[in-house]
């Protein structure tokens, strides 16, 4: 009798384990996908100012991108071709 009670509280314990597992599994599925939905709809928190750089074209966006970026670091979105300025530099002595 007692290797039978052994065995039917281990199968309990297991399937109590693979309960919350499966729970705590489709509570996951379930965030990831409301986030997802969400940030559809909202629009992106500002990013901080940079003392340099290019900004993003796209209207939700506008983060500040390193000079030599081509492509937002935030959105992804393709930045515009940045213009080239000739700087004569002279020596400070």
């Amino acid at each position: 009798m007692e290797p039978a009670l052994t065995i039917l509280i281990f199968m309990g314990v297991i399937t109590i384990t693979a309960v919350i597992f499966v729970i705590w599994v489709i509570a996951s599925i379930l965030g990831t996908i409301f986030r997802g939905a969400c940030s559809l709809f909202a629009p992106l928190p500002p990013m901080p100012a940079a003392t340099r750089g290019r900004v993003c074209s796209n209207s939700r966006c506008q983060a500040v991108n390193p000079g030599v970026a081509n492509y937002c670091r935030r959105c992804g979105s393709e930045l515009a071709p940045s213009q080239r300025v000739h700087v004569r530099r002279v020596a400070m002595w």
